[in-house]
């Protein structure tokens, strides 16, 4: 859902308003809905996920009677240890290929990509922006790196801060960074908000579950991991 056509006009119409300036970045939201004829294994599919990028943040979360909510993100939204933050944005992808010197070739063109920099930036301008209130200082590098999972390049920042205040914790870290527009886009002005809403060439599923944060906490507000997951099942 939707179906390729009403997909492609969503897609259309955001190239269009992005060209007037309503917005800088749009994800929209896509799903599929696939059947079995017996219980799905979860235990199994958390394990092949965690093998699969095993430097990924892979989760299961209740998600209404009888559901899960299961992916692997290799994005970290926030953690925060003592008095540090570390943020890691991820924004800019290209698939992986088979024979290493294609593979090699895509992830340095990349690397050179004005769109996807672009894309990049907006996003790590965006957890700059979010993240400078709470902290004392606030390392974001002039550039962006790679990451590599089984499937994907991926260009990445890693943020990293000192809090002003130690006694910050990591659930409100990660509620001032959420949405980032990673998951949702750039924050529109409220006109273009409305209108996206209103206008029948965009309806596709909103992100719901699929766009929220995955935390984990421990009880001194410290945050082993917090990942988008814009990727996931349920």
């Amino acid at each position: 859902m939707p179906e390729p056509g009403v997909y492609g006009e969503a897609v259309a119409e955001a190239v269009r308003r992005m060209c007037r300036g309503e917005f800088s970045k749009v994800v929209l939201a896509r799903s599929l809905r696939l059947t079995s004829d017996r219980d799905l294994d979860l235990p199994g599919l958390l394990q092949r996920l965690a093998r699969r990028d095993p430097s990924g943040y892979t989760f299961a979360l209740p998600s209404g009677p009888g559901r899960t909510l299961l992916g692997a993100s290799p994005e970290l939204l926030v953690s925060r240890s003592g008095g540090r933050l570390v943020a890691n944005p991820l924004a800019g992808s290209t698939p992986r290929s088979a024979d290493l010197a294609e593979d090699v070739r895509r992830a340095a063109a990349l690397l050179e990509s004005a769109k996807d920099l672009h894309e990049h930036a907006v996003v790590v301008d965006a957890v700059r922006e979010a993240l400078a209130p709470y902290c004392r200082t606030l390392d974001v590098p002039a550039r962006p790196t790679l990451v590599r999972t089984a499937a994907m390049w991926h260009l990445s920042t890693t943020v990293t801060g000192e809090l002003d205040d130690p006694a910050v914790s990591a659930l409100e870290l990660a509620c001032a960074l959420h949405p980032t527009p990673a998951v949702c886009g750039t924050r529109p002005r409220p006109p273009a908000t409305s209108s996206a809403s209103s206008s029948p060439s965009t309806a596709a599923p909103t992100p719901g579950w699929w766009a929220g944060a995955t935390p984990a906490a421990t009880a001194n507000g410290s945050s082993p991991s917090a990942a988008p997951r814009p990727r996931s099942a349920r």
